[in-house]
C-alpha cells in the first residue's frame, strides 16, 4: 500500500489586499500633510513679502517728509492721498494704481499739529493682497524743527 505524504503549508509571499491598503491610507495621509505644510510655508512667505513691502513704501514716504524743508513740511499739514508707482514707491500725481499683485492699496497721509512745533504724521495704509485679503497698517511718528523724533508701526489684518 502506497502512503501519501502530506506536504506542509508553502509559505507565501506578497501583501494581502488589507495591508495594501493601510499603506496607501497611510502614504496618503503622509502627503496629504505635507502638501498643507507646504502651502502654509508659502501663504507665510507671501504675508511676509507683502509687510516688508507695505513697511518699505511707509518708510520712504517717512524719508520724503523728513528729508523737506521745514517750510514744506508745513506746508503739507491735513490729510492727502499718497500714491505709488507700480513698486510701491511713493510719488507725485500719478493714477495711483495697486501696485504687485495687489487689487486694491490705498494710503493716506494725515499731519497734524499737537503742540507748537510738534507735529504728528499717521500713514495708513490698505491693501487686499492676491488672496482678497484686506490688510491695514499704520505708521506714527512725531516731527519737529529738530526731524524725526520716535515712531511706532500699529497692524491690523
Amino acid at each position: 500500500m502506497k502512503t501519501f505524504i502530506r506536504e506542509g503549508k508553502r509559505e507565501k509571499s506578497g501583501f494581502t489586499i488589507v495591508e495594501v491598503l493601510a499603506a496607501i491610507v497611510i502614504f496618503g495621509i503622509v502627503v496629504a500633510s505635507l502638501f498643507q505644510m507646504v502651502a502654509q510655508g508659502f501663504t507665510l512667505v507671501r504675508n511676509s513679502r507683502d509687510i516688508n513691502r507695505v513697511t518699505q513704501t511707509m518708510q520712504h514716504q517717512m524719508e520724503n517728509l523728513r528729508s523737506s524743508t521745514w517750510a514744506n513740511f508745513e506746508t503739507q499739514v491735513g490729510t492727502s492721498t499718497i500714491n505709488v508707482d507700480a513698486n510701491g514707491a511713493p510719488i507725485s500725481g500719478g493714477t495711483g494704481t495697486p501696485p504687485f499683485d495687489w487689487s486694491a492699496f490705498q494710503m493716506a497721509q494725515v499731519i497734524a499739529l499737537e503742540k507748537a512745533g510738534h507735529y504728528k504724521v499717521t500713514l495708513t495704509l490698505n491693501w487686499t493682497d492676491a488672496g482678497s485679503r484686506t490688510h491695514t497698517r499704520t505708521y506714527i511718528s512725531w516731527f519737529t524743527n529738530n526731524g524725526l523724533n520716535e515712531f511706532y508701526t500699529r497692524s491690523t489684518s
